[in-house]
């Protein structure tokens, strides 16, 4: 599609000035100006009116405008569109968003599996809060996420995965291991730990707290879980993780915690009628899996 005459036009009326015009799009007043009267033979008829302040559009002028502009809106839409399908056709790849205390476990009874029955399909893994993961999803900028906190909830499927239950965890050699469960007044003046994304267990810890006229004594909250295990083995701070990435610690006991009811871990993905193939037999093999996965569970 060649275009040149149809943009010198364009901006022309942007400008309303041919001088100006020239200018931006970096050719002479004289090359500008045989365009236009090109423009105006081709359609047989007078586009501009002119003065010495500029150009004003005659009736055909703005009409012939209008549809240029309709033309490119929708050229550029199909040129969208033919983008899309040659993305998808040219690689199968998912994204996929996770919590950070969700990774590792999703991987292990999953993700890992998956990769391995569908080496054509690559997935992409990123790690975000609850929050981030329910927006992306819904600007579709990623395909698929996994998370205990649902936003946004008419936008988005979803389909439980597995329970996870949030527990406290201290060296071994701490009085608090004694303990078969945890109660908010245990909480009291203990250095916590969390990982980055916020939970919203947080708000319950602070409330109860503040009633005391105390604060949450929140130590570090970071991304590094090596850093959150030497802490915890070392006494100098009580992390809130999950069982599943407490339970390799070496050194390390987790009690649970009586204010937590069990997290459910979500597959969420975006309400559509029209799925790729590779994001259609993604989310039908997870569902698959977690219903394997939880009857072993049951058994168990």
């Amino acid at each position: 599609m060649n275009t040149k005459k149809y943009d010198y036009f364009l901006k022309v009326c942007e400008k309303g000035n041919i001088t100006l015009a020239a200018n931006e799009l970096f050719i002479s007043r004289s090359v500008l100006s045989r365009a236009l009267h090109e423009l105006e033979e081709e359609y047989g008829t007078t586009l501009f009116t002119r003065s010495k302040q500029g150009v004003e559009l005659t009736k055909s002028g703005i009409i012939i405008r209008d549809m240029l502009n309709s033309i490119y809106a929708n050229y550029k839409y199909a040129q969208d569109q033919l983008t899309e399908i040659k993305r998808q056709n040219a690689t199968d790849i998912i994204r996929i968003g996770i919590t950070p205390t969700n990774g590792l476990p999703c991987y292990k009874r999953f993700l890992s599996k998956f990769m391995q029955d569908h080496p054509d399909i690559k997935i992409y893994i990123e790690e975000h809060s609850a929050f981030d993961i329910c927006t992306l999803l819904m600007e579709h900028s990623l395909d698929a996420g996994i998370s205990p906190v649902i936003y946004g909830a008419e936008s988005l499927n979803k389909f439980v995965l597995y329970d996870d239950t949030l527990m406290l965890g201290m060296r071994k050699s701490d009085p608090l291991s004694k303990k078969k469960e945890i109660s908010l007044p245990d909480l009291t003046d203990l250095p916590l730990g969390f990982l980055t994304s916020k939970i919203p267990m947080e708000g319950i810890i602070k409330e109860y707290l503040s009633a005391q006229h105390k604060k949450a004594n929140i130590v570090i909250r970071t991304s590094d879980r090596d850093l959150l295990y030497h802490m915890t083995v070392d006494g100098a701070v009580y992390p809130f993780l999950t069982k599943n990435i407490m339970s390799s610690w070496k050194g390390v006991c987790f009690r649970k915690v009586s204010f937590v009811t069990p997290s459910i871990v979500n597959l969420l993905w975006p309400v559509s009628t029209d799925y790729r193939p590779a994001l259609k037999t993604f989310i039908d093999f997870m569902k698959d899996n977690a219903l394997e996965y939880n009857r072993k569970n049951v058994a168990d």
